[in-house]
């Protein structure tokens, strides 16, 4: 997963490579499928990951799964738009005084 990817995206090119697999008749063991792709993840599900991955068994919650790391995205996205600073800029405009 590259960093300015979406998890939801990330998400779809895995699902439709483990499909594409299946119809070549190499089906990928579903507990491996699962750890593979908590491992492809950027380093900001980092935290996300380990506490999902001691606390459930991720092969029995795929879609539990998406829609707590897309969640968990888009909880970040917003709180990183909180924490910028925003610079206002006010614009004066001088006239030009023409005597005549």
């Amino acid at each position: 997963m590259r960093d300015d990817e979406q998890f939801k995206d990330f998400y779809i090119k895995h699902s439709d490579i483990t499909n594409s697999s299946l119809y070549l008749r190499k089906e990928i063991l579903k507990e491996q499928n699962g750890k593979e792709n908590s491992q492809n993840l950027t380093d900001h599900f980092y935290y996300k990951v380990t506490t999902t991955e001691e606390s459930k068994e991720i092969e029995k919650m795929k879609v539990e799964l998406v829609g707590s790391f897309i969640t968990y995205e888009l909880h970040l996205q917003r709180r990183k738009k909180e924490n910028g600073f925003g610079i206002a800029f006010k614009i004066e405009k001088d006239e030009e005084v023409v005597d005549g």
